[in-house]
This record gives C-alpha cells, sequence and structure tokens, in this order.
C-alpha cells in the first residue's frame, strides 16, 4: 500500500530530481510512493514534460513575479503548496531537489517511527551556521507530514517577509566611557534579538504556527556542524564579549542552539562513511547513522556549482557510499 508521495519543485532542477528518484529506487526497493514535480521552470530552462508518467505526476506551477522581494522564495513555495495539496497519500514528504537520504529503507522505517511516536511532523532542520533561520524544528530541505493528523488546507510554505530587513545596523554614533561601554553590550544583546531566528523564508508560517504546539508533535534529525570546522563563520567568533555572552545568553539569544542533541559534530567520515562535509555539504545523522546530505550550490570561492558539477561528484559519492 502507497502511504507516502514525495513533493518537489524544479526550476532546472531536472537532472537533480533524476538522481533523487534512480537514489530512492536503490535505497528502496521495496516500497511504493507517488512523487509529484512540480514545474516552475521557464520553456528556455531544462524541464520536465508536463504530465503523469507511472509513479510520478509532473504539474505546471504559476508564474514568477520578479517586482516583489525575495521572489525566489515565493515562486518555490507556491510550488509547494500545489504539490502538497494534490498528494493523496497519509504520509507526504517535501523534498529539496538537491536534498537525498540515504539511509536504507528509510521511508518504511521513518513512516513507522512517526507512527509509533505520534508524530506529525519529521525531517531536518536548518544548519545551525544558519542562524537566521528557525531552529528546533524541521525545515522545507526534507520534511515529512502526516495528513491524517494536520489538514493540508492548514499547510502553507509561503515566506512571512515584512517590509523591513532583519538585522538592520544601527548607524547612529555613540560617546566614549563606561555607558558607551554599557550600550555597546546592550546594542550587542539587541542586535542578537533581531538577526537570530529573524527570517521569514519558506516554511516559516508552518514553524509560527506548529513550532511550538503542543498538539503537533515534530522531530528533527541531527545536522552536523563542526564550528571549527564551519567554511560560514559569522563575525561573532572574533568578539571575546560575544563569546562570553554565548555561555550565559538563553537560548533564543545565542548563534549556536544549547539544546543537547540538537546537533552533533560526529559526521560521517567520523563514522567511517565517505565524507560529504568536505565538500561543503550538509550531513544529518539519524539513529547514530548517515540519514541525508543537502548539496550546497555555492563554492568555497563564491561561485555557484552547475548541475554539471554536482551529478558527477553525487554519482562518485553515493558509489562509495554504497559499498559500504
Amino acid at each position: 500500500m502507497n502511504e507516502l508521495t514525495i513533493c518537489t519543485v524544479s526550476y532546472g532542477h531536472k537532472k537533480l530530481i533524476e538522481a533523487n528518484i534512480d537514489l530512492f529506487k536503490k535505497y528502496n526497493s521495496e516500497v511504493d510512493v507517488s512523487w509529484i514535480i512540480v514545474e516552475n521552470a521557464s520553456q528556455n530552462m531544462d524541464r520536465f514534460e508536463i504530465g503523469k508518467f507511472s509513479n510520478v505526476d509532473v504539474l505546471s506551477g504559476l508564474e514568477r513575479h520578479e517586482s516583489r522581494i525575495a521572489s525566489g522564495s515565493y515562486h518555490h513555495a507556491s510550488g509547494l503548496n500545489i504539490a502538497v495539496k494534490e498528494a493523496k497519500t497519509r504520509f507526504v514528504l517535501v523534498l529539496d531537489p538537491d536534498f537525498f537520504i540515504i539511509n536504507k529503507n528509510w521511508a518504511a522505517d521513518v513512516i513507522n517511527h512517526m507512527k509509533e511516536n505520534d508524530l506529525v511532523f519529521f525531517g531536518v532542520p536548518y544548519n545551525p551556521k544558519r542562524y537566521l533561520k528557525y531552529r528546533y524544528f524541521p525545515c522545507i530541505h526534507c520534511l515529512f507530514i502526516d495528513t491524517e493528523k494536520i489538514s493540508k488546507n492548514e499547510i502553507n510554505f509561503a515566506p512571512q517577509y515584512a517590509k523591513e530587513l532583519h538585522g538592520q545596523k544601527n548607524k547612529k554614533k555613540t560617546k566614549t566611557g563606561f555607558f558607551s561601554l554599557l550600550k555597546s553590550h546592550a546594542r550587542i544583546i539587541l542586535k542578537r534579538s533581531q538577526v537570530i531566528g529573524s527570517s521569514r523564508d519558506t516554511g516559516y508560517a508552518l514553524y509560527e504556527k506548529y513550532g511550538k504546539s503542543n498538539s503537533a508533535k515534530s522531530e528533527c534529525v541531527a545536522p552536523v556542524f563542526k564550528l571549527k570546522a564551519s567554511k560560514i563563520k559569522p563575525t561573532y567568533l572574533a568578539s571575546m564579549p560575544n563569546l562570553l555572552l554565548e555561555k550565559i545568553l538563553p537560548d533564543r539569544l545565542c548563534y549556536i542552539p544549547k539544546n543537547p542533541g540538537y546537533y552533533t559534530q560526529n559526521g560521517f567520515k567520523e563514522l567511517d562513511y565517505p565524507d560529504f562535509y568536505g565538500n561543503d555539504w550538509d550531513e544529518f545523522i539519524w539513529k547514530g547513522k548517515p540519514f541525508g546530505f543537502h548539496v550546497q550550490g555555492a563554492k568555497k570561492d563564491g561561485t555557484i556549482r552547475s548541475n554539471d558539477e554536482v551529478i558527477p561528484t553525487l554519482k562518485k559519492l553515493t558509489t562509495e557510499f554504497e559499498k559500504i
């Protein structure tokens, strides 16, 4: 019996999604699923053909409005909303085209885990290095939803941006001296409150409604976060006052999450698996084993990897992984 529909949005991601479908078959040979792909790409891009093909249903997305703030996020969210509404199964997996789950038999294992633990949401959170994002709740990179416990009409992935930009700096000049020092420390704390978790990007509405709900249980897979080795290092790491504040302030004002077990510093490499983290891709651990990884498009020099660059690396690493 098919209990799972995988929903994803393509915007020039055809090759990545095809690779994801192939990888699913390798790790879930005895499980049937449906795929819903919303094609958001324009006609001159690498596109899926619209229509139904075996267990894959490709739907046409909405037009992108470039004039609005975060147009890409709103466009992506509109595709996710279309896909989820069309799903007919109890469980839905919202999946980024470049997120790959590599845990053997993961579809059946996750569904059984959600049933046994009465979970509404299950998935991966944002990596702690992305401190602008919400934490302790699964994000749209890989998010399972039990639609028997929550109506699909209640699911909305649209960003919730206000006109103000998060994390704006205070440009007022200040006086020197003791009181200036106190004001400086106060500004540091104020900035933290304005910056940490401030992003209202895709999926925020879901987090805002259910992230702290006692009636909608959720669980996160542990992201791998190696602070010293992280390529993304916010300026607070170079500030002694900020480092001291990190030890005494409550979690909501800390750049690094404090809840025990929320993240791990032991990645695939430390568990004797191929190293995806060293390729600047995010790794995720579940039950002491690799669960999945998220391909990061940006290179160390700031340029963007093309799909043609990603696919060979992806195939090489996943092939090595399968040998273990």
